[in-house]
Formats: structure tokens, C-alpha cells, sequence
């Protein structure tokens, strides 16, 4: 039993409870040899692939037995690892691994007791796997080459050139909807795979970026407008890349004080250094990596309006613009504002995460260190001025405060805005829709709580503590909403409301009061 565990789990720090049986392989045409000579000759085989290249041999850090050596072959985007050297002839047990949008790096011998040595991030599952090459050369090369996979991989998955007819005909259904579009095939690619390529949805979702840009005023956006909340530093743009040529959006919250700053001050800051970072992309690069700087935070100084804000503008106006989202020096609290954090991102955007402690060192997996900030281990220097005077030269503005820049709020996002305003209920309840006390469930603590509610015929949902609350304790985005039956509660008179977002549960005090109200939202939901 230690023996087949030890092959299942023999290597690196897997990152979940459950051990999935499908890491080990066996090929049921597999032949068996019938001596010892037969075997000696597969092994001389084997050895031979390794001699030629062919086959590469790696070190690979057991959970249970310490380092172990196997021989090693890249096949599509399996990396299989084989502990016998006539199993390879055989095509017998190998263990697996999906290495199709894996993150590889070199990393400090001191770390794992051992030269040469690298990590690799998987995907799915979610892990974290330690080899060691038998020299330097040997431990880059397969680095190398485990990236290469990364990006071959990614091609496949709806991008330019490797489109399935299925995929090809959404793309050229988009493209007869939106004929006087500036946007390119890679643009429209990233709202159909935002949309699993439903194209009704790609075009809805598209159509709203191309309201919400020129409301915005998006491509009026200059260093001028963002000087003041450049400075602070909350928000810093690298002229490095990271390995896969992305560019690099370093955010420290700490620095954010709610007191100096609206939560719309930021936002307008992030849609300029994205904006920015996309200009500077050059085929096929489509995405941006983020670095969370967590050091300094404190629960009293987080204003967590700000990351819902920015959150959802990523996921409804820039999607699949963010490839990888890294929390660096994450605080005891940080479980518990995690918490909270993840409900404000979808599945798509969560798989993106990673969370680091204060081990700077394990960031180079991700970022190699040329790219990084000092402050993160590496040895760029971010002169904050530098940066404002070669934009505001390369906008043709001058380099001063200028806070005219306002969006038309009747089109930003009303639901973000109301999210962000110290909106108390008596002045909310003006020209409402309905109002009225309900129960919900929470999304972290899965307790009921009884709220005031106040439905706006802008499509928001707002809920108060009670009815006299100076500022809502929530509001629900009611644009793709629908009203839904309840699965089975212990409470009675519960209905759903689904979101892109979230499902939440209310429960009312009577039918008739649950009947009122879902039919009130539906037609607040029908007329958006």
C-alpha cells in the first residue's frame, strides 16, 4: 500500500485534499516480458532514447521517500515519469501529468536540498511538483521546454490559427453582427471564449464593453487624468515582461487610503494602466499578469468596495485579459478577507489566483527575477516620475493634476457606482420600486440574516441593516438576472435570484409577499 501511494503522491506538494487514482497510467496492451533477458534488452532500448534525447531523465522530490530518479518523456501535453527503464518500451505504469498551462522555473538549490532544482505549477489539479536536472543546462532545457508546452497549449484553446470549425463559424457569426467594429479576431475571440462561444451572448456582452468604453471616455483617458493616484503608487506598471511576454500591473492596496481617494478614482487608474499595458502588447501576447502586494495591509485600512469594483470591471469590460493574478506576502488575515475577495471573482478569474506567503523566492515560478521589483527579490527599479513624464510625452499632454475627468455616470456601470455610494435608505427609497424586509443567506458565513431591501427600477437591488441604515450593506446586480424556484430550505416562502455573479436565497414572511416581489424584480430584470 506505501509502495502504490508513494507512486501516486511521490512527488511535490499538491495543493488538495484528494488524491486522484487517474495520476497513474496503465497501458491495458502493455506486454509482459517473460525473463530477465527481455528485460535487460528493453532497458538497453530505453537507455539508448536517453543517449539520443529522445527521453530525458529527471530527479523528482518524493513526499515520502526524498528524491528518486525517473526517466522522463514530454508526449502532447503529458509530462510521464517512468520508474522502470523497460517500462517506457512497455508502455507500462508511468505517473502523468497534465503540464498544458503549467508555470516552470528555476529556483535556489538551499531550498530543496538539492542543485539544479525547479518547480512546476500545474493547472489541474492545482499543484505544485519539485524536480532536479543533473546539471544546469539540464534543468533549463526541460524548463524550456515544459514553457514550450504552456504556449502551444494555450493556442488550442479558441485562439487565432487553432479554431475548431465549430469555433470558426461563432467567430465569422460575430464578425456579420458587428461589421463596423474596429475590433480585431483576437479581440472578438476573447468575449466568445469569455462566453464558452455562445454568440448571442459574446455579442450582448461585447455590445455593453462598446457602451461602457465610450461613456467612459475611455480613449480620452491621459496621464494628466491619473497623475495624482500614479503617485501614490497603489498602482505600478513595469516596462519589464514576465516570461511569457506579458506585461506586468503591480497593485499594493495598503497604499490606498479611502479617506484621499474614491473607489472611482481607482478605477479610472487601473483602466488607464490596462488600456496602457495593451498598447504595449504585441502578437500573440492578449493578457496581463498581476502581482497583489499584500505587505502593509491592515482589516481597518482595506476598503473592500475598491477590488469589488475592480474585480468586476476586469471580468465584464477587459475579459480574458488577465492571465495570472499572484498574491504576494499575504497577512494572517488574509484567509479571512480571502474569504470575502473570492466572491467577488468568477470560476474563470479564480483558477487565475495564486496566493503566496512572504517566501518571495517562490514568485520567481511565475516571474522571473529581471522582471520583478526589488521589493519582490528582483532588479527593476520603478522611478513613479520617470513613468509620467514619458507618458504625458507620448500623449501629447502636460504633465499636471487634472481631475475633470468625469464618466457619464448615467452609463457606468449604475451597479458598481451604488455599490461604492454612501446611499442611505430613506434616500434610496425615492421613486422605488418596491421596498420591504426579507431574509437572506449570507455568501461566506452560510447564515440567515433579516435585511431591508430596496428595489431601484435602474436595476439594483439594494439591502440595509434595517430601514433607517445610513449606507447599504450590499446591492445585488440585476443586469442578466432571473428569478428562480428555491432549491429545498428549511425556510418557507424562499425563492433565488441568479446572477452572473452569484445565486443568492431570500425568504419572505408570506407567499404573497415572495410572489410580489419575485414578479417585481423579474419586470425590473425584462426592462434592462
Amino acid at each position: 500500500v506505501m509502495d502504490y501511494m508513494a507512486s501516486v503522491t511521490g512527488m511535490g506538494d499538491v495543493e488538495t485534499d484528494e488524491v486522484s487514482l487517474d495520476a497513474l497510467v496503465l497501458d491495458p496492451t502493455a506486454l509482459q516480458p517473460d525473463s530477465y533477458e527481455e528485460i535487460r534488452r528493453l532497458r538497453a532500448q530505453s537507455m539508448a532514447k536517453v543517449k539520443s534525447g529522445s527521453i530525458g531523465s529527471l530527479w523528482t522530490q518524493g513526499r515520502l521517500w526524498g528524491w528518486a530518479h525517473k526517466l522522463a518523456m514530454i508526449q502532447g501535453h503529458y509530462l510521464n515519469l517512468y520508474s522502470n527503464p523497460e517500462d517506457v518500451e512497455l508502455h507500462s505504469t508511468c505517473q502523468q501529468l497534465d503540464v498544458a498551462g503549467c508555470e516552470a522555473a528555476i529556483v535556489d538549490a538551499t531550498k530543496y536540498g538539492r542543485p539544479f532544482s525547479f518547480e512546476v505549477i500545474i493547472a489541474n489539479p492545482r499543484s505544485t511538483w519539485v524536480f532536479a536536472g543533473d546539471s544546469a543546462p539540464d534543468a533549463e532545457a526541460w524548463v524550456a521546454r515544459l514553457r514550450a508546452v504552456h504556449v502551444e497549449e494555450r493556442r488550442l484553446e479558441g485562439f487565432v490559427g487553432n479554431l475548431t470549425d465549430a469555433q470558426t463559424e461563432a467567430l465569422a457569426a460575430m464578425r456579420t453582427r458587428v461589421p463596423d467594429s474596429r475590433a480585431t479576431d483576437p479581440d472578438l475571440l476573447r468575449f466568445l471564449r469569455s462566453n464558452q462561444f455562445d454568440v448571442a451572448a459574446a455579442i450582448t456582452m461585447f455590445t455593453e464593453n462598446e457602451n461602457w468604453r465610450k461613456n467612459f471616455n475611455v480613449d480620452g483617458l491621459t496621464v494628466n487624468k491619473v497623475a495624482r493616484e500614479l503617485r501614490t503608487g497603489k498602482q505600478r506598471l513595469l516596462s519589464s515582461k514576465d516570461k511569457h511576454g506579458r506585461p506586468i500591473l503591480v497593485m499594493q492596496p495598503a497604499k490606498h487610503n479611502p479617506a484621499e481617494s474614491s473607489p472611482l478614482e481607482v478605477l479610472k487608474l487601473m483602466v488607464y494602466n490596462l488600456e496602457t499595458a495593451i498598447k504595449r502588447m504585441s502578437s500573440p501576447t492578449e493578457s496581463i499578469a498581476f502581482i497583489v502586494d499584500m505587505s502593509g495591509a491592515s482589516p481597518r485600512r482595506l476598503d473592500l468596495r475598491v477590488p469589488k469594483l475592480l474585480f468586476e470591471t476586469i471580468m465584464h469590460r477587459y475579459p480574458e485579459r488577465i492571465s495570472l493574478m499572484v498574491f504576494v506576502n499575504a497577512p494572517w488575515f488574509f484567509r479571512f478577507l480571502w474569504a470575502t475577495l473570492r466572491t467577488f471573482l468568477g470560476r474563470d478569474l479564480l483558477q487565475k489566483v495564486h496566493i503566496l506567503g512572504s517566501d518571495l523566492s517562490t514568485l520567481q515560478a511565475f516571474i522571473p527575477a529581471e522582471s520583478l521589483l526589488r521589493d519582490h527579490g528582483g532588479i527593476v527599479e520603478h522611478d513613479i516620475e520617470a513613468f509620467i513624464t514619458a507618458q504625458a510625452q507620448a500623449e501629447g499632454v502636460t504633465v499636471v493634476d487634472d481631475d475633470d475627468f468625469v464618466p457619464q455616470e448615467s452609463v457606468i456601470d449604475q451597479s458598481l457606482l451604488a455599490a461604492l455610494r454612501q446611499l442611505p435608505a430613506l434616500e434610496a427609497r425615492e421613486g422605488a420600486v418596491r421596498t420591504g424586509t426579507m431574509t437572506k443567506i449570507g455568501a461566506v458565513v452560510k447564515n440567515w440574516k433579516r435585511r431591508f431591501f430596496v428595489l431601484s427600477s435602474s436595476g439594483l437591488l439594494y439591502y440595509y441593516k434595517d430601514e433607517g441604515g445610513d449606507s447599504p450593506q450590499g446591492v445585488v446586480l440585476l443586469e442578466r438576472a432571473t428569478t428562480a424556484d428555491a432549491p429545498e430550505s428549511s425556510r418557507k416562502h424562499t425563492f433565488s435570484l441568479v446572477t452572473p455573479l452569484r445565486t443568492y436565497l431570500f425568504s419572505c414572511d408570506t407567499e404573497e409577499e415572495m410572489i410580489a416581489w419575485r414578479k417585481a424584480i423579474t419586470e425590473v430584470c425584462t426592462s434592462l
